[in-house]
């Protein structure tokens, strides 16, 4: 009785999972680092991470779908309130997953792709950022500053696409983010675990709203992008960047200007040179600007692919800013 109700139970699961066209694959690291230690001491680092990825076809030819990571399908994300409110309880937002800020839908058809869920905004999706080195990213100083759904701080956005030929348009939109209410209310102050640390009295109501809209190219020899993005409460934010691919090498540089409600003018650049040679790539980065919006940087490594999904790589990275330097190695696994 008990082998055929699992027999039953395996039948009805993979049914399902065929009927919704669900695959699963991941990846995984295992190495040793130095994470901007100052005595250069070593520590293990590993990570395993599956990944869940359904596709389908309404009978009119859309296409729809959606992914996620198993490790960021729940827990809690942390919003971001603006400068001067403190980190309350009404700042965190359970269900990563369930609330679209971790994992993303799409629908696609003839009319271009609308995205929601954690999807970068307009600017992100055709600027992107400088290659960066290592196993683990070292800090990923290669990664530049964009205003929507951005670091720890993400919340639900939607993105549009369209591409006709080599050309791309881009369009965004972040969910607004409401903090606190009038009359004046106490609210609890959470530290960056969820303890309750204090409490505080105020009247103040922010709304992030974030719009983006970005076009994009994309040749045989080089492919460039250019956005534009406003925040509430945040200023507005101008990035373009350019690839050049020639004789197994590849360059990119960006350089993005903003002008912020609270400091002011500033920017922020990056290049980065990839050289692959038989199974072999060597990576270089620099990066810099203000403070406010990128640190500078540089960093150089290497890896050496294995076959099958598995790569041996690793790092050096200096924070000019803090005067830091890290460095990692090990085998990188895609599954």
């Amino acid at each position: 009785m008990k082998k055929v109700l699992l027999a039953s139970t395996a039948l009805v699961l993979s049914a399902g999972v065929a009927a919704a066209d669900m695959t699963v694959s991941g990846d995984g690291r295992m190495g040793v680092i130095n994470n901007f230690d100052p005595d250069n001491s070593l520590s293990f680092t590993s990570r395993f991470r599956a990944i869940f990825t359904g596709s389908g076809e309404t009978d009119s030819g859309l296409a729809f779908g959606g992914t996620i990571r198993a490790d960021n399908s729940s827990g809690i994300t942390l919003n971001d309130p603006p400068a001067g409110v403190p980190f309350t309880a009404a700042d965190v937002t359970p269900g990563g997953g369930v609330n679209g800020v971790a994992g993303s839908v799409f629908i696609s058809g003839d009319f271009g792709t609308l995205s929601m869920g954690d999807v970068a905004g307009a600017p992100e999706a055709a600027v992107g950022d400088v290659s960066g080195v290592g196993l683990t990213g070292l800090g990923d100083l290669n990664e530049m500053t964009y205003l929507s759904n951005r670091g720890a701080f993400a919340r639900s956005a939607a993105r549009y696409d369209y591409s006709f030929g080599d050309f791309g348009i881009h369009l965004s939109s972040d969910n607004p983010i409401a903090y606190a209410s009038s009359p004046t209310v106490t609210r609890e102050v959470l530290d960056d675990t969820g303890a309750v640390v204090d409490t505080v009295e105020t009247s103040l109501r922010t709304e992030n709203e974030t719009y983006g809209i970005a076009a994009s190219y994309s040749g045989d020899l080089f492919s460039a992008g250019l956005g534009y993005e406003t925040r509430n409460g945040a200023g507005e934010h101008v990035i373009g960047g350019v690839t050049v691919d020639f004789a197994g090498a590849s360059i990119k540089g960006i350089y993005g200007w903003a002008d912020l409600d609270d400091v002011g003018e500033k920017d922020q650049y990056a290049v980065s040179v990839d050289y692959t040679f038989d199974a072999a790539t060597i990576t270089a980065f620099y990066a810099g600007g203000d403070e406010e919006l990128n640190a500078e940087g540089y960093g150089i490594g290497a890896s050496y692919d294995l076959g099958g999904g598995a790569s041996v790589k690793g790092g050096y990275v200096k924070n000019e800013s803090l005067g830091e330097d890290g460095f990692d190695f090990g085998v990188s696994m895609s599954f």
